[in-house]
Order: C-alpha cells, then structure tokens, then sequence
C-alpha cells in the first residue's frame, strides 16, 4: 500500500545519505593520509636542501650525496601518491611484487630518517644492513612506506636524547622487520585501540609532531594485503616495539 511505499522511499533515502556521507569521509581520510604519507620524505628533503642553501664549504661528494637523497625521496612521493589512491580509497592497489633485499632497503630507510632524528635530536640505529642476501617478497614503495610511518611513530613516542632502533633478522624461514622506541609506552586500553585511524595514544604530543593518528593503521593495512603478521608491544613509560613477519 502507499504507507509501505512510502517507507521503502524513506528507507532508501536514508541509505543514499548514509552513502554520500561515506564517500565524503573517505575523501577527506584519503587527503588526510596522503599529507601524512609525504610529512617524512619532504623533511629529509628540506634538510638536505637547507644543508646546500646554507652551508658555505661543502665538498662535490657531500653535493652529490645530499642531491641524490632529495631527487630519491622526491622521488617516492611520485610514485607513493598514485599507490596511496588505490590502497586507501579502492583498497585494492595491485600491487608491484618482487624480490626486494632486506640489506638494501634498511640502507635506503636509513638514509632518508636519520637527518629526521637528527632533526628532533634523537639516534636512529638500524640493525640488518648486511643481510644483502635475504630477500623480500614484496611492494618495495609500500614496504618503504611502512618503515617510515612506524619509525615516525617511535619518534612521537620518544624524547630528545633517546635512542630508536629498527631491525630486521631471519627466523624460522621468515623475515622479521621491527622498530623498538624507549619512549612512553602505551597500556592495554592505548594497545586495544591504536589501530585505530586517527586515534592518537598522546593527542598533544602527536599533534606537536604533525601527527594525524593515520600512520599506523596504514601499516596495518600494509601488512595486511602482503599477508604479513603485524604485532605491537608495550609497557607505560618503558616504550613499544611493532614487528612485522614476513613468510
């Protein structure tokens, strides 16, 4: 009868409403994300650059080297924008495989982040370099990506003076990337709910740090779609390691 229709209309207005508002929220989690994603490779690049802009006597291998790292990470912010699109609106990036080696990667993730310790005052260690020979099935701009957002992360957790470290080793057949800070540390309630997008354990001091609360929840995301585990552990005040197992 015309009540029922009526209902039906109502209903199905509602449900278009409802999806509209999803598609806003997803435009303005994507813009959120990507200015997140490009925080950390325009740091190192205004370092450098402000490295050659000031610096009265430098050497043309020192020239060559600071160039290098911003056309690099330059770059990366080329080809990350693209896949960000895929991945956080579509979700369904197809991604770029290939065997990737652990050693090379660690030294290009290193290269990059230790002027944003230095920046914030802190010692960035990378443990794993050598191991040129072990590989990784995977999306090395994605792979990158997550390096980045969890040691950006340990560095919004730390203090000046403290030490960030990130690993990688070979166990049981798999190879285990990790990131340990010495920082706050989170409790259970903090653990239970920081995969959250935009939850920020310490909301001050995140956005002291630029931060948006989106970084790790793209790592999960990561993770996720190259079937890796991820976990996360952490004491208040003694500080967080995230690994991250790739089989």
């Amino acid at each position: 009868d015309k009540q029922d229709y009526l209902d039906i209309l109502i209903l199905d207005l509602n449900t278009m409403i409802e999806s509209l508002g999803s598609i806003e929220t997803l435009k303005t989690d994507f813009f959120s994300n990507v200015s997140h994603e490009m925080k950390t490779p325009l740091t190192s690049i205004v370092c450098m650059a402000d490295v050659l802009r000031i610096k009265k006597d430098i050497t043309d291998a020192e020239r060559v080297e600071y160039a290098h790292i911003i056309v690099t990470e330059a770059q990366r912010l080329k080809n990350l924008s693209g896949k960000l699109m895929e991945l956080i609106v579509a979700g369904n990036a197809e991604l770029d495989l290939r065997d990737i080696s652990v050693g090379a990667l660690l030294a290009e993730a290193e290269q990059a982040l230790v002027p944003v310790a230095a920046q914030r005052e802190m010692d960035l260690i990378v443990y794993g370099k050598d191991l040129e020979w072990l590989t990784i099935r995977a999306d090395k701009e994605l792979l990158l990506s997550l390096l980045y957002n969890l040691t950006d992360n340990a560095m919004k957790a730390s203090s000046p003076g403290q030490t960030v470290e990130v690993a990688c080793a070979e166990a049981n057949g798999a190879v285990v990337l990790s990131v340990t800070d010495h920082g706050v540390g989170m409790d259970r309630e903090q653990l239970r709910r920081v995969k959250e997008p935009f939850y920020m354990v310490d909301k001050s001091r995140s956005r002291k740090a630029g931060g948006a609360g989106l970084g790790l929840s793209l790592c999960v995301e990561i993770a996720r779609r190259h079937r890796a585990r991820f976990r996360i552990a952490s004491r208040p005040g003694k500080g967080t390691k995230v690994t991250v197992t790739f089989r």
